[in-house]
């Protein structure tokens, strides 16, 4: 005996519950095409519908994973400063663990605080324009500015600013802070 239920019919004969063969116009649309995709492609949605997208397979799935592990790895061992923010708010989005030390503040005080918080109070408003002006501009190559540390410290960075499209049309303001108090004193040093 198959696994398929059995139900008593008419007259009490027990009968098994099969398949219904496919009608003559399933016959044709399934031998027309290989691709799941294609079968969807020959019948146009009804108007006012749109078709489902397929599933990712599973190796896009792995795929993006894989993209994911690579992007973490970069990130958390990068030897600068990264900060992520929204760039329509200045908002700290992500910071990696270089960024917590060159400012000496944890994630939890940096994720959620406007940028300006990485800069020196007195010309917060100079500090604002300049990522205004990085965010108009798509991003600069370098631009040498100063963070502020916790304990009021200033420190000179290299800045280096891009914008980064993610899917969905989502915007990223990327900044690598580069310490360069050693290359400022080599550079003194030689003078």
């Amino acid at each position: 005996m198959s696994g398929l239920p059995a139900f008593s019919g008419r007259g009490g004969v027990a009968r098994r519950l099969r398949r219904p063969a496919p009608s003559h116009r399933m016959k044709e649309t399934m031998g027309t095409h290989s691709q799941p995709e294609q079968r969807d492609r020959a019948r146009p949605a009804p108007p006012g519908r749109t078709r489902p997208r397929s599933a990712p397979s599973r190796s896009d799935h792995e795929a993006l994973l894989e993209a994911a592990r690579r992007f973490q790895a970069v990130f958390l061992g990068a030897r600068d400063a990264i900060f992520l923010a929204d760039p329509d708010t200045g908002i700290l989005i992500d910071v990696n663990e270089q960024g917590e030390r060159l400012v000496k503040r944890t994630r939890a005080e940096l994720i959620g605080a406007c940028q300006t918080l990485l800069h020196p109070d007195d010309d917060t408003a100079y500090y604002a324009g300049v990522f205004r002006r990085h965010i108009e501009a798509g991003g600069r190559p370098h631009e040498r500015l100063d963070v502020v540390t916790s304990d009021g410290q200033r420190i000179p960075v290299e800045i280096s600013g891009s914008i980064i499209e993610l899917a969905g049309g989502r915007r990223l303001a990327v900044g690598v802070f580069r310490d360069i108090r050693e290359p400022l004193e080599v550079e003194r040093a030689l003078r």
